[in-house]
C-alpha cells in the first residue's frame, strides 16, 4: 500500500490557485451527456412498445436483453480497452470515447425497428463508452491530491445523477412530439457538439502538460500525490482491499442500476402514471441525489471515513426502496425513491476516491478498467437480468425491487467490514 504524502503543512498554506477544478467540470459535462445516451433506452421502451405492438413480457424481456448486452460489452470493453486507452493517453481517449458513443446513439435512430439490429447499436455503445469512467479516475488521480478526491470525483460522478435528472425533461417532450427515432439523433449529437471542445480545451494527461495551469499550481499538485511505481503491473490483485472494494462496487452497480434503468418503467407501467407525467416522477429523486453528491462528498474528505459513510448510506437505502414497494401511494413510492438516491450518494461520492487510494498511481487505468468492467458485468448486467427477469416472470415489478433492497443490505456490510481496514 503506497503511503499519503504528508499534507499537514499543506492544509494551512493558501493554495497556489483553483484552476484545477475546470478539469472535473469538463469531465462532468462528458459523462452527463455519456449517461443520457446511455438511459436514453428507458423512456424509449414505451414508446417503442406501443409502436411495435409488444405485450409487458416482452417489454420486460427485450429491455432485460437491451440492457444485458449493453453492460456485458461494456464490461468487457472496460477490461480489455482501458490499457490501450492509457497508452493512447486519457486526453485523446476520451474525445475519442464521447465520438465513439455518439455514433453509435444515432444509428439507433434507423435500427430500432429491428430488435437485432437495434441490439447491434446497444452493443456498440457499451463498447464505445467502457474506458469512460477508467479514464476519468486516471485524470483524476494525476490532478487532484488524496485529500480533494471526493469532491473532485463528485463533481464529475453527479453527471450520472443530473442525467436522469434532466433526461425526462428533454427526452419525453421529443419523444411525444418528435418520436423515439428523433429522440436519438439529438441525444446522439449533444456529444460531439457539447462535450468534444471542452475536453480538447480542458483535460490533459497531467498538469505539467497543460497550457493554462500556472507553474505553482502545478508544483503544489505533483508534491501532494502519491509516488508512482515504475511500470504497469498486475500487483494490485493481490491486494484484499481491492477485492473488497469491487465486491462493494458489484453491489452497488446492481442497486443503482436497477433503480435508475428500470425507474421510468417502473412509474409508467409497474404504477400506471401517465407517460406525459413522467418527466417529474422520474426526476424528482436525482434532484436531491446532486445535492447528495455533494454533501456526501464534502463530508467523505472532512472526515476521511469514506468507507463508513459509504456502508451507512446503503442501509438507509435498503430502507426506503423496501418501503417503496409496498406501499400503495405512489406519492410516497416517489418520496421514498428519492430518499434512497440521496442515501445512495454516501457510496458514490465516495467509491473512485476508495479505488484510487488503493490503486498505485501507474496502475489506475488497468486498475479501474477491471474495477469497473468486473462490477458492471456482474452488477449491472446481473441486475438488467434479474430485474428484467423477475418482470417477466411474476408480471409484478415488487420481486425486483425486493433484489435491490437485499443487494443494499450485503453492500453495507461489505463496506462496513473495508472500513475496519481502510481508515479513508
Amino acid at each position: 500500500m503506497n503511503s499519503l504524502p504528508d499534507q499537514s503543512s499543506a492544509a494551512h498554506a493558501e493554495h497556489p490557485g483553483k484552476r484545477r477544478w475546470w478539469v472535473p467540470a469538463a469531465l462532468f459535462v462528458s459523462l452527463l451527456i455519456g449517461y443520457i445516451n446511455r438511459i436514453d433506452i428507458s423512456f424509449a421502451l414505451p414508446a417503442m412498445a406501443q409502436e411495435l405492438a409488444w405485450s409487458p413480457a416482452q417489454v420486460g424481456r427485450y429491455g432485460g436483453v437491451l440492457l444485458g448486452l449493453f453492460f456485458v460489452c461494456y464490461g468487457i470493453s472496460n477490461m480489455m480497452l482501458s490499457p490501450l486507452a492509457a497508452r493512447w493517453g486519457p486526453r485523446k481517449s476520451l474525445i475519442a470515447i464521447v465520438v465513439g458513443f455518439s455514433v453509435a446513439t444515432l444509428i439507433g435512430a434507423p435500427l430500432g425497428g429491428s430488435i437485432i439490429a437495434f441490439a447491434f447499436a446497444r452493443g456498440l455503445l457499451g463498447i464505445a463508452q467502457g474506458p469512460h469512467i477508467p479514464m476519468m479516475n486516471t485524470v483524476t488521480k494525476y490532478w487532484f491530491p488524496p485529500g480533494e478526491r471526493s469532491r473532485a470525483n463528485g463533481i464529475w460522478i453527479s453527471g450520472m445523477l443530473l442525467a436522469p435528472l434532466v433526461a425526462p425533461i428533454i427526452l419525453v417532450p421529443i419523444i411525444r412530439f418528435g418520436g423515439w427515432r428523433m429522440m436519438f439523433l439529438i441525444v446522439g449529437l449533444c456529444g460531439v457538439v457539447l462535450s468534444v471542445p471542452l475536453l480538447w480545451a480542458f483535460v490533459y494527461d497531467a498538469p505539467r502538460q497543460s497550457r493554462w495551469l500556472r507553474t505553482a499550481e502545478t508544483d503544489y499538485i505533483e508534491s501532494q500525490l502519491e509516488p508512482a511505481i515504475d511500470k504497469e503491473d498486475w500487483t494490485f490483485l493481490r491486494l484484499p482491499d481491492f477485492w473488497m472494494a469491487l465486491a462493494g462496487g458489484i453491489l452497488n452497480n446492481f442497486c443503482v442500476f436497477g433503480i435508475m434503468f428500470w425507474l421510468p418503467v417502473y412509474f409508467t407501467e409497474g404504477r400506471g402514471l401517465p407517460f406525459a407525467d413522467l418527466w417529474y416522477a422520474a426526476s424528482l429523486p436525482y434532484v436531491v441525489g446532486v445535492a447528495g453528491i455533494a454533501v456526501m462528498a464534502g463530508l467523505g474528505d472532512a472526515t476521511n471515513r469514506r468507507a463508513l459513510i459509504a456502508g451507512a448510506g446503503f442501509v438507509l437505502t435498503a430502507i426506503v426502496v423496501y418501503l417503496a414497494a409496498i406501499t400503495p401511494s405512489l406519492a410516497f413510492a416517489i418520496a421514498c425513491f428519492t430518499a434512497g438516491v440521496f442515501f445512495q450518494t454516501a457510496y458514490g461520492a465516495q467509491e473512485f476516491a476508495l479505488l484510487q487510494r488503493i490503486l498505485p498511481r501507474n496502475n489506475i487505468s488497468r486498475g479501474a478498467g477491471i474495477y469497473n468492467g468486473i462490477a458492471v458485468l456482474l452488477g449491472g448486467c446481473g441486475s438488467s437480468i434479474a430485474v428484467g427477469g423477475s418482470v417477466s416472470f411474476t408480471g409484478s415489478y415488487t420481486a425486483g425491487l425486493f433484489l435491490i433492497v437485499g443487494c443494499s443490505l450485503a453492500a453495507a456490510v461489505t463496506l462496513s467490514i473495508l472500513a475496519r481496514r481502510l481508515k479513508y
